[in-house]
């Protein structure tokens, strides 16, 4: 028969396993949280559902449904543009920055072309758009545009790499012409060029003043002021 101090030094082993498994589980937990933020590019208040399916249209309107890599630049660069905005205007949001450089968001309705429309009107919920052609089907633009939705709750999680590798400062199509010290950089193979911001007395670099590109950005808090685009 197990003597009493044989049972008691049992039971302050089984104690101790329990104890270092539980430890263990809240040291992965923790760290892999902590990995989550340092990856995440935008902050979790600045991700509401609205801007989320913002970024979603922006991603469609931008690229069309299957472009990947062009998805992720295009959030990757946003991203950056709203970081450098809030260091001047830090009542500035990450939807503001969406809206106001993504073709046509910026636009009142009435302005719109027929494309420019339906993308304004594609939804979380996944409803039809009432601007959607008569002539095209839903149902497959329905799982393409719920791919893009996870692929901004990807980014929104750090889980979606940025092919341009932090270097985008501003993306176009091919009939463009870079203005000012945007210079065209490799992001792989994409449907739009992404371009960087040679800095200012670069040999190759012109100087921004001369070809300035602004737009008004008109935000929360009263916020009303020139950027460049």
């Amino acid at each position: 028969m197990m003597s009493l101090r044989k049972i008691f030094e049992c039971d302050w082993i089984v104690l101790a396993l329990v104890g270092l498994v539980i430890l263990l589980s809240a040291l992965i937990h923790c760290d892999a949280g902590a990995q989550r933020l340092r990856k995440a590019p935008i902050p979790e208040n600045q991700l509401t559902p609205q801007t989320r399916v913002w970024l979603a249209r922006g991603m469609v309107s931008e690229a069309g449904w299957l472009a990947e890599r062009d998805h992720a630049a295009i959030a990757h660069t946003l991203a950056r543009r709203w970081q450098a905005r809030r260091e001047r205007w830090p009542g500035v949001t990450f939807e503001q920055i969406i809206r106001h450089y993504c073709a046509g968001f910026y636009l009142k309705e009435s302005a719109l072309d027929p494309r420019q429309l339906w993308v304004r009107q594609l939804n979380l919920d996944g409803f039809q758009p009432a601007a959607w052609p008569r002539n095209v089907r839903w149902d497959k633009h329905l799982i393409w545009w719920r791919q893009v939705l996870q692929r901004v709750d990807q980014f929104a999680e750090g889980q979606l790499h940025d092919p341009c590798r932090g270097q985008s400062w501003h993306w176009g199509g091919l009939m463009d012409t870079p203005e000012g010290r945007m210079e065209r950089i490799d992001c792989g193979d994409t449907k739009n060029v992404f371009y960087t911001l040679v800095p200012k007395g670069a040999p190759n670099g012109s100087s921004v003043d001369s070809q300035r590109v602004v737009y008004r950005l008109r935000g929360s808090e009263g916020l009303s002021a020139l950027q460049e685009r």
